[in-house]
């Protein structure tokens, strides 16, 4: 796949290095809130329409309808299972970019080997009743020579290029579509089907950051996309489950909430905006662009120094060829 740039200001920049970490953000506190929520409207409408045409399989297309109401997620913004978003495009170098993402060409432009940052893991942690963290969720490793031993359960957090446009839009809503079929294949009773969509749900909304309007199609974008709550399972969820009132809904319910490590950063507008870390080796980390902004006479050798000084003495160093005046 090659580099992708993650566009940032100078300040990111010394923080991905000196934690060796990338930061995933809500999506409701992107640029654009309305991203996923333009996949997911269409997602919805396509439910109803296929109910009030009495298409088959309606009564799968009824039970995702009731999950999400009682999930309090036909509006994907009041969902509590947030998703967390970094952004890469493959555009290097360009005024667009510096202008938008990498403070006016003040920033730099970190270079990631696509195939390093492919899947990067993310630890677990039970939440208490009382919403605070504790200790790492810890799992028995199933086969190898550490065979039988614990280690903290980690999520994989992937890589993924976006598509754009309602064709795109379209062929993702397909495939959800296809997925409630499966999902709420008839198991019995149409409560049992309500309970699979609950409980399924998430398999549904990581599909929805890789896909953008048209608009949005020069930046050629990739993104790192993972859910806060493990398997899904957020407190609007179990309450769903909850009210069915019967198993294996309800033991499914009672269980405890794993979740990332969620954390605030402070912004001038929208006051604290949610984040997780997303750590990386450093070998990934292959260039910086010096944003065509920055004209310090020793940007480049501190930089250097940075970078030296946090294990990346491997990483190439590229001023902007950028026309971008300040």
């Amino acid at each position: 796949m090659g580099i992708v740039y993650h566009y940032t200001d100078p300040q990111a920049c010394k923080g991905v290095i000196e934690k060796a970490e990338l930061w995933g953000t809500d999506f409701r506190y992107l640029n654009d809130s309305q991203e996923l929520v333009y996949t997911w409207a269409a997602f919805v409408e396509r439910l109803e329409n296929l109910v009030a045409e009495s298409r088959e399989p309606a009564d799968a297309y009824r039970a995702q309808l009731q999950a999400l109401t009682l999930m309090n997620a036909k509006d994907l913004l009041q969902f509590d299972d947030a998703m967390f978003v970094a952004c890469f495009t493959e555009v290097v170098d360009r005024v667009s970019q510096w202008t938008h993402y990498g403070a006016k060409g003040h920033g730099f432009a970190l270079g990631f080997d696509a195939d390093q940052i492919s899947s990067l893991q993310v630890t677990q942690y039970d939440r208490e009743p009382d919403g605070q963290l504790a200790d790492p969720v810890m799992a028995t490793i199933g086969g190898g020579p550490e065979a039988g031993q614990q280690t903290e359960l980690k999520w994989n957090a992937f890589l993924q290029q976006v598509r754009y446009g309602d064709a795109a839009r379209d062929l993702v809503v397909d495939g959800l579509i296809d997925t409630v079929q499966r999902i709420a294949a008839d198991s019995g009773s149409f409560e049992s089907n309500v309970g699979n969509c609950i409980s399924q749900t998430h398999a549904l909304v990581h599909r929805l950051a890789l896909v953008k309007h048209s608009d949005f199609e020069h930046e050629r974008e990739h993104r790192i996309t993972i859910t806060e709550h493990h398997g899904g399972r957020s407190l609007k969820q179990k309450a769903a489950l909850r009210s069915l009132g019967r198993e294996p809904f309800t033991v499914w319910a009672y269980g405890g909430l794993v979740t990332a490590d969620v954390q605030f950063r402070s912004h001038e507008t929208k006051v604290f905006v949610p984040y997780v870390r997303l750590p990386f080796e450093r070998s990934a980390l292959v260039e910086v662009i010096i944003g065509p902004a920055v004209n310090h006479h020793l940007a480049e050798a501190t930089l250097r120094r940075i970078l030296d000084r946090n294990g990346f003495r491997h990483t190439q160093i590229t001023p902007s060829q950028s026309s971008l005046q300040d």
